[in-house]
């Protein structure tokens, strides 16, 4: 029999009991569930809850089932104010999401913290409590199919905006099937490009591959990564995706906690002295998740910093074993090499449901009207 779920306030700054619970909760059930997303390890929310709790104030959703003391499901649940119009809505946003403007740690992959068979219940059970609150809209977003369609059933008199993104994928063991280079999984075309690109660059020092192991070695590295990034991102007129120090804090005591545990995996990618691209990876269960990279510029269009620093980085991951190689959802401007790097691809959603009441049915009507006009 399925026991009430809980919801209960998160105080990080004073660790009141429920917090410590929770957190303690977090840790145990994430090492139970076989296929727990990076972007839900312990590592990665304890940070979020450090950096983000006191301006945020989460709550902490966690569902039992019969007397086991281990909760079967858990979520963060985020509530944000977003103002349309002479309304405001309320939102309930799923796990490390609705941070202030700029201050965004973007959240893939994401979803509840449960096992694959609880993942209907539990859906059920975060929907009655949901339903319960005096919120407007239920924002989940980098889901994959499984979670999409566990919440729209869930919910299903919610209205459902939904927002899909591709996501590329490589299958480390089809690259161990091929020996171990990537190159033999790709096209004609890109592996022509990287060994022109990677005979370049060994012209002056043989190409190696450094694995940050110790908290100093990742802060550097990851400071040299943001300012690989910065520098790319204002010569191009725009700020980058380190510019707000919330987020930079997130990402420092992230990769502080999670670096001997390789939950943040940074590699460098050299030739002799010479930084070729630094590349930042959530890791958890086999899985090396991409997340940001900063590569060096050139002027020679045959370099290919990017290409070569994510061979050597999918070789790296390849040969330790990992199951694969997600380099994210990515705007259409990056989709092009990372899908030429790719084995597979799969689907994340970022769903909005909004709850069946007048302020939504104006707003939906107002929608329709402006689509309506601009036709």
């Amino acid at each position: 029999m399925a026991g009430k779920p809980a919801v209960l306030p998160l105080g990080v700054s004073s660790l009141s009991e429920p917090t410590t619970a929770f957190v303690t909760h977090w840790e145990a059930l994430f090492a139970e569930v076989p296929n727990g997303s990076p972007f839900l390890s312990p590592d990665w929310t304890s940070a979020w809850l450090k950096v983000h709790a006191d301006s945020l104030t989460p709550r902490g959703w966690r569902w039992r089932t019969g007397d086991h003391e281990l909760p079967a499901a858990l979520a963060l649940l985020v509530p944000r104010a977003v103002r349309r119009g002479p309304f405001t809505w309320r939102q309930f946003c799923l796990n490390t999401d609705g941070e202030l403007p700029g201050d965004s740690v973007v959240i893939e992959n994401n979803g509840l913290l449960c096992h694959e068979n609880a993942l209907v219940s539990a859906s059920q059970a975060l929907a009655n409590e949901i339903g319960a609150s005096r919120v407007d809209e239920f924002v989940a977003s980098g889901i994959d199919e499984q979670h999409l369609r566990a919440f729209l059933a869930a919910f299903p008199d919610w209205r459902a905006d939904i927002e899909e993104r591709p996501s590329f994928v490589v299958d480390l063991a089809t690259v161990r099937a091929m020996g171990g280079d990537v190159l033999q999984c790709v096209s004609p075309n890109t592996r022509s490009q990287i060994r022109r690109a990677v005979r370049r660059y060994e012209e002056s020092a043989q190409l190696e591959v450094e694995m940050a192991t110790t908290v100093a070695e990742a802060t550097s590295m990851l400071e040299e990564l943001i300012a690989l990034h910065t520098q790319r991102w204002r010569a191009e007129g725009q700020s980058g995706a380190f510019a707000s120090p919330a987020r930079r804090a997130f990402h420092f005591d992230f990769v502080s906690r999670g670096v001997q545990r390789e939950t943040a995996v940074l590699l460098r990618v050299r030739s002799g002295p010479t930084t070729v691209g630094v590349l930042y990876f959530l890791c958890a269960n086999g899985m090396a998740n991409f997340y940001q990279g900063g590569f060096a510029r050139t002027d020679d269009p045959h370099l290919k910093p990017g290409l070569v620093s994510h061979s050597f980085a999918i070789r790296h991951f390849a040969r330790r074993g990992f199951v694969e190689y997600d380099f994210l959802a990515s705007p259409q401007a990056e989709s092009r090499y990372k899908q030429s790097l790719s084995t597979n691809q799969r689907t994340l959603y970022w769903l909005t449901l909004a709850r069946p009441s007048l302020k939504n049915a104006l707003l939906e009507s107002a929608r329709r009207a402006r689509s309506s006009f601009r036709r």
